[in-house]
């Protein structure tokens, strides 16, 4: 429990946060006269679709200082509040010709200057061949770095097979997105939080066409303005969208085999007037997946040693259904409204089979075990989400508001029937069934404010956030005993959890000369309790924290960038994994929750140097207390392997990586990017010594083709080289994929074929280097697939809704 002082400490920090952010709303704050008027920029292409990331520079004309340099939000606009005198505006996006206009701003008072650019993809002419430059697969901005999907093609059906294609990104052994090695990483969409983690953000992410990507974004170091969850940065999808006036409806299907079949059908409509927004979509999935491992570890059975070999075969069948519907209102002309909902239905089950083999020192076969776990759980999430936004004035400031609320629901029934056999080949004992039935529920409440602070020369920033999330998961286990099922009170459990969540931040920056300076500070304080019948007891957490983010970017020459950040952040527990309810693939291994984990924190540095605009070199530095990650117990009484998350007291681990995007010919472009690292960290009764440390590397290289016929082709391969994780060493593995595309009337039909991973060689090994087990597998999923995918317009093109989220459900 806190003190009285403590106490009256957050209490003071939270009243002093409240009193700036009111202060720096007031239009008094700022300079003595507010600016003589403000300048208005829109970037489109050549297509007339709004340029989102194109940089805007505004200078002083006579003396051509640069005075401030923005980049375009999602509908190509740019905003710059100006004193009196003349300017020059210069836009530059890769892939386009840069270009530049002049105004000026009289001493009329509050004048408003209306710019419109319309960038022309680059052009070279040679030897009376034309070259259209096409666009960099690789960008970066600051310390982010930037892959545009308009043209992938080999990465497969969805969203989760394009964040593994990102230069340091990666799936676990149960798709768990590591980011650097590690988890801890937050995915957002559109800048705004999932609320999902684990197995449910895999399926969102399978559920999420890639055809309705733009480019994915990596945030090394996040500023204060995000939410400080995720000790690993922010992986942020960007999804395209259209500004085009009028009604669009997009038909989409697509049909994939790899161990089964597999179909993905969606309709997506949206229409546009000058005050109002509609769009609508609905999504039929199929991502079925078919797993067979092998494992192996040494058990103490009576008073010696036996091996147990086993070998598992699990399928994912899947019936994903997802339902959209959003809605933009310009109430007025400063007064905007928003609603969106967001739901999705997982039909899913996933029968697994078990065969152990228990082997003593010379080899012979003891006793086989068979064990038949049948999973039925489906899922079901909505949300929805209300915002508001208020243009204070016509120089830029503005307030948003928001509010969301979700209802999780979770319905799990398993049966695990286990038979074992002498040596002889003969039943040993009765047929052992154990019945499971998991229903859990997750509420959040999220209600955060925002203000938008722009004075000339200094954009500030200022929040505040209260969040509420709770989770009541009754797991009760029946065993057959004589005929009857009787429950099993040492396995049952009734598991809640609340937590709270209150936040305040402020930022600023300020370019000076060719640096752009931005410093901000979040303080975040969290209020959480568990308790459950299994541990007759209770858990709390009641800390308070601050965020401190600094970021430098400054602009040598044309030639040279350098930007330097550093971030705090911090990621607490998912909420099941707080749960010590046990899930159990065969009567030797299960997964469990751990009610004793506490937060990780950690501290990010990044350096981005960027050469000629091409060539980028990225330096990381993270150092994570409390680190989170797998770990694995044994059960005192039956000796089963427990695989559980666990705090490691420390993690170090140094990056360097390498991208850039190459054009040999007119016909031809690569993407190149890859680097090395450097990972250490604790981990008990180590065989050598308390520290895991480990160099590992990555490449990757993807060709996309234009071939006669105006068919384009994609060509990718990808390399990891062996890495730890958690009390792991993971082995390295390499694949390839393809595709295929090409467009008939007048772009409105698009066709493509894809084949992943063609020598069917990705897969996941690894062995444990902890002194507890000896514990190692090997999983073969079924990652080679065809796919065959129609997409066809009608009307204008699609205008996304915007969906504004927080950080809560990331932890589902």
């Amino acid at each position: 429990m806190r003190s009285a002082k403590e106490k009256q400490n957050m209490q003071a920090l939270g009243v002093w946060f409240l009193c700036l952010t009111l202060f720096l709303m007031s239009p008094s704050v700022g300079h003595g006269r507010a600016p003589d008027g403000r300048i208005e920029v829109v970037v489109k292409d050549e297509d007339n679709i709004a340029l989102r990331g194109a940089t805007v520079k505004l200078f002083k004309e006579q003396t051509d200082k640069l005075i401030s340099q923005v980049s375009a939000d999602e509908n190509g606009f740019v905003q710059f509040t100006v004193d009196t005198g003349r300017y020059r505006i210069c836009v530059v996006s890769v892939g386009y010709q840069e270009q530049c206009l002049d105004t000026s701003v009289s001493k009329n008072g509050r004048e408003l200057v209306a710019l419109s650019f319309s960038l022309k993809s680059s052009v070279k002419v040679l030897d009376d061949v034309v070259i259209v430059a096409q666009r960099p697969t690789i960008q970066a901005e600051g310390n982010k770095l930037i892959l545009s999907t308009e043209n992938t093609l080999s990465a497969g059906n969805s969203a989760m097979e394009l964040l593994k294609t990102m230069p340091g990104v990666s799936a676990g052994q149960d798709d768990e997105i590591l980011f650097r090695g590690a988890p801890g990483v937050q995915v957002t969409i559109n800048g705004k939080m999932t609320y999902l983690s684990g197995k449910e953000l895999t399926e969102m992410l399978n559920g999420l066409h890639a055809a309705d990507i733009a480019k994915i974004e990596l945030l090394s170091s996040p500023s204060a303005n995000f939410d400080a969850a995720g000790t690993g940065g922010v992986i942020n999808i960007v999804t395209k969208r259209r500004q085009e006036k009028g009604y669009a409806v997009e038909l989409r299907s697509t049909v994939s085999k790899g161990r089964y079949w597999m179909v993905n059908d969606n309709i997506t409509g949206s229409f546009k007037h000058d005050k109002l927004q509609v769009d609508a979509s609905f999504d039929y999935n199929t991502p079925h997946k078919n797993t067979i491992s092998t494992s192996s570890h040494i058990i103490s059975y009576g008073s010696n040693d036996m091996l147990l070999e086993r070998a598992n075969e699990v399928s994912f069948k899947i019936k994903f259904y997802t339902y959209k519907i959003g809605a933009t209102w310009q109430l007025a002309p400063r007064h905007q409204l928003s609603a969106n909902y967001h739901g999705y239905t997982d039909d899913f089950t996933a029968p697994k089979t078990s065969s152990i083999t228990m082997r003593d020192r010379s080899g012979t076969t003891v006793e086989s075990i068979y064990s038949t776990v049948n999973i039925i759980e489906p899922y079901y999430f909505d949300a929805f989400n209300a915002g508001y936004q208020f243009d204070i004035d016509t120089l830029g400031k503005k307030i948003t508001a928001d509010v969301q609320l979700i209802s999780y629901r979770n319905f799990s029934n398993s049966e695990m029937e286990t038979r074992r056999y002498r040596k002889t080949g003969n039943p040993d004992g009765d047929l052992d069934i154990l019945r499971s039935n998991q229903p859990g529920f997750i509420r959040v409440s999220a209600y955060k404010v925002d203000a938008l602070l722009p004075y000339s020369g200094v954009d500030l920033k200022a929040g505040l956030k209260y969040a509420v999330a709770s989770n009541d998961n009754n797991a009760r286990f029946d065993s057959l005993l004589n005929g009857q099922y009787v429950e099993a009170l040492s396995l049952s459990n009734n598991f809640n959890y609340r937590e709270t969540i209150s936040a305040a931040y402020v930022s600023a920056s300020k370019i000076w000369k060719k640096t752009t300076f931005n410093a901000g500070l979040r303080l975040e304080h969290t209020d959480a309790k568990s308790w459950s019948v299994l541990s007759s007891g209770s858990n709390q957490w009641n800390y308070t924290r601050l965020f401190p983010s600094l970021s430098i970017n400054t602009e040598i020459n044309n030639d040279n960038q350098i930007d330097f950040s550093l971030s705090r952040r911090i990621e607490r527990p998912p909420y099941a994994a707080l749960n010590p309810v046990r899930w159990y693939n065969d009567p030797y291994y299960m997964f469990a929750g751990n009610a004793n984990l506490q937060p990780e924190t950690s501290w990010l540095y990044a350096v981005t140097y960027t050469l000629k605009r091409k060539y980028f070199f990225l330096f990381n530095y993270s150092a994570r207390s409390n680190y989170l990650s797998r770990n694995m117990i044994k059960d005192t009484q039956s000796e089963a392997l427990i695989s559980q998350r666990a705090n490691f007291d420390h993690f170090r681990r140094l990056d360097l990586n390498v991208a850039t995007t190459l054009l040999p010919s007119s016909w031809w472009q690569m993407q190149w990017s890859g680097g090395i690292n450097f990972t250490t960290y604790p981990v008990d009764q180590h065989l050598q010594a308390d520290n895991l440390s480990q160099w590992a590397g990555n490449l990757q290289c993807i060709n996309q083709l234009k071939l006669p016929g105006d068919v384009n082709m994609e060509l990718a391969a990808y390399w990891y080289s062996r890495e730890l994780f958690g009390i792991f060493q993971k082995s390295s593995y390499f694949y390839v994929n393809a595709g295929l595309a090409k467009s008939f009337f007048d772009k409105r039909l698009g066709v493509r074929i894809t084949l992943n991973d063609v020598f069917f060689t990705n897969n996941f090994s690894a062995h444990s280097l902890a002194a507890i087990t000896d514990y190692r597998y090997f999983d073969k999923p079924d990652t080679r697939r065809a796919m065959f995918s129609l997409t066809y317009s009608l009307g204008g093109k699609l205008q996304s809704a915007k969906e504004r989220r927080t950080e809560e459900q990331d932890r589902l």
